[in-house]
């Protein structure tokens, strides 16, 4: 592997300028290569770039026709709103109307023919004024048959105020008579100094020593009934 080596040092010192040119031509294809992927790299991103503009387009474009569509269909949705409500507003109208002709009442009359022959003076005058009379409207007389309800408050029992007492119990230590069994407990030792009995004993024993007395509210009792506070009339007037 030496002698290789110094064969190859000796053969680049004699043949200098080739080796100078194989150099040369080296690096100059190098920077060819370079220059080369340097162009290449410059067309991708170029490519790249070109590619997001026209995709960009292509999303505003599309995001243009969404906009319009949407635009469009809201105008659509209040175009029918509208005329939603308004034929609403002119049935409601319509129906007013109605229900206000029929509560209106009816004080046409109608127009009564007069077949009798015309004449002259007096008579003229006459039949004018019954003319008059008969096309008169009606007078409405009200009747006031429709009774009026509302719900009133009867009162079946007041309120009223329970006064309660109850007992208070404690346990309390109560003397026994051993003899004769009876309670001794004001005076135990007395008794059996006075009875001579044999003794005295003692147990617990469940004592009254007050009373707890307060007040429980009770409220007032009662029922609805339908009562007439008045009467009406067809016409819809109140008496």
């Amino acid at each position: 592997m030496k002698k290789n080596m110094e064969q190859l040092r000796l053969w680049m010192k004699t043949h200098k300028k080739k080796v100078a040119a194989c150099m040369a031509v080296i690096l100059l294809a190098l920077g060819a290569l370079g220059i080369g992927l340097a162009g290449m790299q410059k067309e991708n991103q170029k490519e790249v770039i070109a590619k997001a503009d026209q995709k960009k387009k292509v999303d505003e474009k599309q995001t243009k026709k969404t906009d319009l569509k949407e635009e469009k269909t809201s105008k659509d949705d209040s175009k029918k709103e509208s005329e939603t409500k308004d034929a609403a507003k002119e049935t409601t109208e319509v129906k007013t109307e109605e229900k206000q002709k029929a509560s209106q009442p009816d004080t046409s009359a109608p127009a009564q023919k007069n077949d009798d022959p015309q004449t002259t003076g007096g008579s003229n005058a006459g039949n004018s004024g019954s003319s008059g009379n008969q096309n008169a409207a009606p007078v409405h007389t009200h009747n006031y048959n429709i009774p009026l309800y509302a719900q009133q408050w009867v009162v079946d029992q007041a309120a009223w105020t329970e006064t309660v007492s109850e007992p208070v119990y404690e346990m309390e230590i109560v003397w026994y008579c051993n003899t004769c069994g009876e309670d001794i407990t004001s005076n135990p030792e007395g008794h059996i100094d006075e009875t001579m009995h044999a003794g005295y004993r003692n147990d617990w024993k469940q004592v009254q020593t007050g009373t707890n007395t307060y007040t429980v509210p009770h409220p007032e009792q009662g029922h609805y009934e339908s009562v007439v506070t008045g009467y009406q009339c067809s016409c819809g007037a109140v008496q």
